[in-house]
């Protein structure tokens, strides 16, 4: 957990300079387990030094959901929109040959 705590510190750290942030490593395993572990996503972990005082506090397994999820909504849409465009192509190829009124060699 402090590992992945950690990642997300740094992470943001990242963002916050407008650069692209992976979220690997620790934090995806431990995400990964605490989502096995059916814990909250917007669970909030304190990162503790040695004497006990919280040095943070964050949702981090949020982030890295929300991500997961906007990318497979993502894909999805692509593939959707691949589906339909070769659909329309598949008609349109359709009409043009009954169009052109020729037999072919698959006919």
């Amino acid at each position: 957990m402090r590992d992945s705590i950690n990642e997300f510190l740094i992470n943001n750290a990242i963002e916050e300079k407008g650069e692209v942030a992976l979220y690997t490593g620790p934090m995806q395993c431990f995400c990964v387990m605490e989502k096995k572990l059916k814990h909250k996503k917007a669970e909030v972990y304190e990162l503790k030094n040695d004497e006990g005082k919280v040095l943070a506090a964050e949702p981090i397994c949020l982030k890295y959901r929300n991500d997961q999820f906007y990318a497979k909504m993502l894909a999805l849409s692509i593939t959707v929109i691949i589906i339909v465009i070769n659909t329309i192509l598949k008609k349109c190829v359709v009409a043009l040959v009954s169009w052109i009124g020729e037999d072919t060699i698959s006919a």
